[in-house]
């Protein structure tokens, strides 16, 4: 497994993300933390698997299937 670096400016993105989608529907932003978490984990087994934004970078990204949030 590799390992995940959450940069503190996604964090925070996280966090009003979570705060937006629970001020919608009471129990929404935890099922955003759990596809978040699950993307993570997704990423961690197998980082190569996923889509390239930036090949010279090598910079690849995740959209979560049910939330429009994108991991880079």
């Amino acid at each position: 497994m590799y390992k995940i670096i959450i940069t503190p400016l996604a964090h925070i993105d996280e966090e009003e993300a979570y705060i937006w989608y629970e001020s919608k529907l009471i129990g929404l932003g935890d099922d955003f933390l759990t596809s978040l978490e699950d993307a993570y984990r997704k990423i961690s087994k197998n980082p190569d698997y996923f889509s390239f934004i930036d090949s010279k970078k090598v910079i690849r990204d995740y959209l979560l299937p049910r939330f429009p949030f994108l991991i880079v």
